[in-house]
């Protein structure tokens, strides 16, 4: 009986010193396993900010082509509004009861009846008459069939 017990025991007791055995080394480890750890969690980091940092550069020219279209559309729509209230003072005078006669008389040449027209008339003489020393007996480029240019040579 005894032979049968102390088997037991030393299998127990190399179990034990395996079991120890294999303690120390990983008790002597825990630092370099920490530092694997976090070399792996830097190196994906790394790589999924250089995703992304490559995904904002590919982004910058597509963006910067969608504010030059936009500029060019905002241009655009700020003409076009200003075209629109244009033609809409013209809508609201071409309907005005009060502009009909206006609108005839500018779109086509035909007068008012009861509006009087001024005619300006040009007169060949001064306002006030220039006195004849002032004036120079000799033409100046003038030809001889001249009527004005003869008058003042004689």
């Amino acid at each position: 009986m005894q032979v049968s017990q102390s088997r037991p025991k030393s299998e127990a007791k190399n179990r034990r010193q395996q079991r120890s055995s294999l303690r120390p080394k990983a008790r002597h480890n825990p630092n370099r396993a920490i530092a694997l750890e976090t070399t792996a969690k830097f190196t994906v980091n790394l790589a999924i900010s250089m995703v992304a940092i490559s995904a904002l550069l590919q982004l910058v020219p597509s963006y910067q082509e969608q504010q030059q279209k936009l500029q060019e559309i905002s241009q655009e729509v700020q003409s076009t509004e200003e075209r629109v209230q244009r033609l809409r003072s013209d809508l609201t005078r071409n309907f005005d009861p009060q502009e009909t006669k206006k609108i005839m008389q500018e779109q086509t040449e035909l007068q008012d009846p009861q509006q009087l027209q001024i005619i300006w008339k040009t007169d060949r003489q001064p306002i006030r008459p220039v006195p004849q020393q002032q004036i120079r007996r000799k033409p100046v480029n003038s030809l001889p069939t001249d009527k004005a240019a003869t008058a003042l040579a004689d």
